[in-house]
């Protein structure tokens, strides 16, 4: 699995803003979901220092599960929650994240997320593009 996501990594075209991807992995597939960050595919299109602190940040909470989630504030754990894409462009935050989960068949495989210094525009070209890679690798997302 982690080969196909860092397939679809490594075909991200960025535009101009700083971006990281990330992807959470459901370490117990089936009826519920635990998200792990540990050991799965990242990548930065440039490196800086607030999207470093958030991938550490996002490590230190080992699990994230249906129960600790909100505790966390873990946004990854709101779209699996959720099932579906969500965005986080509150002009309150010191980043923008617009997460998507990934299914096989209707199982959860986890979520990638997209998290930007600013908020853009629109996410619509990226979840196309994501969309695009992962049917190349043979797997879904929800909207």
């Amino acid at each position: 699995m982690e080969s196909k996501i860092k397939n679809v990594f490594d075909g991200f075209k960025f535009d101009k803003k700083i971006c990281l991807l990330l992807f959470w992995k459901n370490t117990t597939p089936g009826n519920s979901w635990y998200l792990k960050l540990t050991g799965q595919p990242s990548l930065a299109n440039r490196e800086h220092e607030r999207l470093q602190n958030y991938k550490k940040y996002c490590l230190r909470y080992g699990e994230v599960r249906p129960e600790t989630w909100e505790k966390h504030d873990c946004f990854a754990g709101q779209v699996a929650k959720e099932m579906r894409a969500q965005l986080s462009t509150n002009p309150d935050q010191f980043l923008a994240q617009f997460g998507v989960p990934i299914f096989d068949d209707r199982e959860l495989l986890g979520v990638i997320e997209i998290v930007t210094l600013t908020p853009k525009e629109d996410y619509n070209p990226d979840l196309r593009q994501l969309g695009r890679l992962l049917k190349a690798e043979n797997k879904k997302w929800h909207t």
